[in-house]
């Protein structure tokens, strides 16, 4: 069943087995000799849980050195059973959870735990967590683990050095049934528990010094090895199940690191720049209305000085430059939100549904702040944006005038040298929109509000009707480009001014905002990305020291046949489940999370709008986190995670 042929181990200078060779059948055989003189580094190679030495290894029929890493966990879970002296079982699980760990990877019929724990006298002991019992029962309860494997072999590393006489007595005797239908090797330097037929096996410096072998070989049966088992989703599940309700600190250290990371990552990734910015771009809003972003241009002015921030829009006469070509190209860009003919009239009367309406001259040019109704006049027919205070007058919602004709009369100037001739003109229109009119004036620091009543803004068309007692074109006229961004605002300028062209505008205000937005920007990028650094080396440092401290448990896991692969998925579904529990969680706790992010960033983190972006980044956080234990897991062997002595 077990042969060794020249085995040789050795650690740094010391030899510890030194061309070793022996063979073990079926029965019981014990290994005795003094402290240091291999015994139990000769166990641990025969276990295949310490592969560093030269030789040769065969167990029932297969050389250790050969095998794949699958064929060597179907080994531990199948074939060899292995009963340490301090027991190596899951504290916190139960009896009957730790007896189960083996059978999770067979799918078929699994062996009797309870005919196991009633043959080992622990059946009453079955719900109990193995922590509260004593250093007997915890042996009787690792017998029981490693006898569901059905192990064709069973080693035991001083299985009774910890127990008191009796206990002792009855354990041995446990490994002398055992022995009846299997091999059993034991490792002891206790003298008491070996009688004169028993057959044993001396070492001395790591050399046979004396056996009292018979023919044991004989009835040795080699054992076919097969691939090792994955755990099936049903075994998968109830494994994950266990591992987090024997350990709920460790879920509740998850569950807060994946919550808390969460929300700092959202907070990071989220739109709280854009947020803020918005909020700047809003102040100024509330200052001077939509019209903080219109673009004036003129054919004519004094001076270049319709460049600056408070100047105002309307420059006269002075400078001439050709604008005629740029109303059909803003018209159809889409950084502008519209483009509008801004032609000043006098003396206006408006008659709609056979009355007639003086309008209040303001000596200004048309003031458009915002739609509150309809469209801009864009169409091919006559057509016409009417002020909100003209329908105020009338007494009727603006929405009530769209599609509404209206006859419109007014004054419109015509010069002769520098005389200015008023000419009477009139024209038919459809009324498509309906704008307010409000201009914001500054005066050394104050802001006055003022409603220009004869802003009225026409098509193309209308407008060739009512320039025709002037004899001008409507392509001669100025007119107003409403860029869609402060960015777009000043980008639109640029081009403008590289073309010559010099346009009028709040541009500094737009300038000063967009640098502070681009600076904040900036800042808080530079603020996001260090909180997403801190964010993961936080959850790497809580899963990289619970990962190590489960080093133990995963290699519980590794003596009862588990490989990494099988351990991976376990790692994943723990991983999964806690995510979910975290997700659930922050729904739950939404409320008090949105308001301290209220508090803090001006608005709530966990909408329905964010959820989908909260999932994913918890998601990720969960499998950054898997990693991190994955790695760990890997890293661990055997032999590290128990410190194992040399003997």
């Amino acid at each position: 069943m077990i042969k060794i042929q020249h085995l040789i181990k050795k650690e740094q200078e010391k030899i510890l087995l030194d061309d070793l060779s022996l063979e073990i059948g079926s029965g019981l055989t014990f290994i005795t000799g003094s402290s240091g003189s291999g015994k139990s580094t000769l166990l641990r190679i025969i276990a295949g849980i310490d592969a560093n030495y030269s030789g040769g290894v065969q167990i029932s029929g297969h050389a250790l050195e050969s095998l794949k890493a699958a064929q060597k966990s179907y080994l531990a879970n199948r074939v060899l059973g292995f009963v340490w002296q301090d027991y190596r079982l899951l504290e916190e699980l139960t009896v009957e959870e730790n007896i189960q760990l083996p059978l999770y990877l067979q799918k078929e019929a699994a062996q009797d735990i309870q005919k196991a724990m009633a043959d080992l006298n622990i059946l009453s002991f079955a719900k109990q967590k193995v922590k509260n019992l004593s250093g007997g029962q915890k042996q009787r309860v690792a017998i029981a683990r490693e006898l569901m494997k059905d192990p064709a072999i069973i080693l035991a590393d001083e299985p009774t050095s910890a127990l008191d006489q009796e206990t002792a007595k009855q354990i041995m005797a446990i490994f002398r049934e055992l022995a009846k239908t299997r091999t059993v090797v034991i490792v002891t330097h206790d003298q008491s528990n070996i009688t004169a037929k028993d057959t044993v096996i001396e070492l001395e410096n790591g050399q046979v010094i004396a056996s009292n072998q018979t023919n044991q070989t004989s009835n040795t049966v080699d054992v076919a090895l097969k691939k090792n088992q994955s755990l099936s989703l049903v075994s998968l599940f109830r494994l994950t199940k266990t591992n987090l309700l024997r350990h709920p600190g460790r879920v509740a250290m998850a569950f807060l690191t994946l919550l808390i990371g969460t929300s700092l990552l959202v907070t990071s990734v989220g739109d709280n720049v854009e947020t803020g910015n918005k909020e700047a771009f809003d102040a100024i809003f509330d200052v001077y209305g939509p019209s903080v972003l219109d673009i004036g241009l003129y054919g004519s002015f004094t001076s270049a000085v319709g460049t600056g921030d408070d100047s105002e829009d309307g420059p006269s006469a002075d400078v001439n430059q050709d604008i005629q070509h740029l109303y059909q190209r803003y018209l159809k860009d889409p950084r502008v939100e519209f483009a509008a003919y801004t032609q000043a009239f006098d003396q206006i009367e408006v008659s709609l549904d056979s009355e007639t309406h003086a309008i209040t001259s303001s000596g200004n040019v048309p003031v458009i702040n915002r739609l509150v109704a309809g469209k801009m006049p864009t169409g091919a027919g006559e057509e016409v944006v009417v002020p909100e205070s003209f329908a105020k007058k009338l007494g009727k919602e603006p929405e009530a005038l769209l599609g509404k004709t209206i006859d419109f009369s007014g004054k419109i100037v015509r010069w002769e040298g520098n005389e200015p001739i008023f000419e009477t003109t009139k024209t038919k229109a459809v009324i498509v929109g309906v704008m307010d009119t409000t201009m914001v004036m500054n005066s050394e620091g104050e802001y006055f509000e003022y409603v220009i009543e004869d802003s009225f803004l026409f098509s193309h068309q209308a407008l060739t009707n009512l320039l025709k007692v002037i004899d001008k074109e409507v392509t001669e006229l100025s007119f107003v480009v409403r860029a869609k961004t402060p960015q777009e605002m000043l980008a639109i300028r640029d081009e403008l001014n590289q073309e010559g062209i010099v346009p009028s505008g709040h541009f500094e205000v737009v300038e000063d905002l967009v640098r502070l937005g681009d600076q904040s920007t900036t800042q808080t990028t530079v603020v996001n990305r260090v909180m997403i650094a801190i964010v993961f080396v936080f959850v790497a440092a809580v899963y990289a020291f619970t990962a190590l401290l489960r080093r133990r448990e995963y290699a519980i896991f590794k003596l009862s046949g588990y490989d990494q692969a099988n351990l991976t998925r376990l790692t994943i579904s723990e991983g999964l489940v806690q995510g979910i529990l975290a997700f659930v969680g922050l729904i739950v706790l939404s409320p008090v999370i949105n308001q301290l992010s209220t508090q803090i960033f001006s608005q709530k983190m966990l909408t329905a709008e964010t959820l989908p972006l909260v999932a994913i980044l918890l998601l990720a956080l969960v499998g950054f986190s898997s990693l991190v234990t994955e790695l760990i897991c890997r890293q661990t062997t055997i032999m590290r995670a128990f410190k194992v002595g040399k003997k």
